[in-house]
């Protein structure tokens, strides 16, 4: 069951550009450790090894140049492995995970992540168009990471609309539940003549508000 069951929950929260699907950078890594355990019991598995690679090709661009995870969704800020690392600092540019809902900068010790995605209930904050960026050895603007999962006033903040770099109507909190979910709000990215990026999105928990 285990051997059909893993593959077909791999491919599910997968997305085709190569983002574990929930909301979170380190359910991102979660994922690549239970596809490398399945590979060592089970043995060789064409679709888990080709879900494997596209997890790890994408995961550079979720580590800030601290080596650390991007505070995603519930993630912490733990290293991430030596290889990612590496490949992390070879980064120089930007990529649009426009399936996934993020947008991301790297390069020379600076670092930008905007997040716009709702796919499912598992780990979702209320992060909007919320962004991480870091800067010449400084976190400069975090999410709130990982507190938890206790049904708490802490945890409730870090769920919440307050604890992010978001916009609000009349600071009306935004649904988290499953039937909630768009998809991505990323429409537009792009790179200038000059060295600045730029990215464009929206969001459909204001509209609904009426905004």
């Amino acid at each position: 069951t285990a051997r059909e069951r893993f593959p077909q929950t791999l491919a599910g929260r997968t997305s085709e550009s190569g983002v574990w699907l929930e909301h979170s950078t380190d359910y991102h890594f979660l994922a690549m450790r239970l596809a490398e355990d399945f590979l060592r019991l089970a043995g060789p598995d064409p679709r888990v090894e080709g879900l494997l690679g596209r997890l790890r090709e994408t995961a550079a661009w979720l580590v800030e140049p601290d080596g650390k995870y991007a505070l995603i969704g519930d993630s912490s800020a733990d290293r991430a492995p030596v290889e990612i690392r590496k490949q992390t600092n070879r980064l120089n540019g930007f990529r649009t995970f426009q399936d996934a809902g993020y947008f991301v900068v790297s390069r020379a010790k600076r670092y930008l992540a905007v997040m716009n995605g709702f796919h499912n209930a598992s780990h979702k904050q209320s992060d909007e168009l919320s962004f991480e960026l870091f800067d010449r050895d400084k976190r400069v603007i975090t999410g709130p990471g990982k507190y938890g999962f206790d049904r708490d006033a802490k945890r409730a903040y870090v769920l919440s609309n307050a604890a992010h770099s978001v916009l609000t109507v009349d600071k009306k909190p935004w649904r988290r539940d499953g039937k909630a979910a768009y998809g991505s709000g990323i429409l537009a990215s792009g790179q200038g003549e000059n060295g600045w990026f730029a990215v464009l999105g929206r969001n459909p928990l204001t509209e609904r508000q009426g905004a």
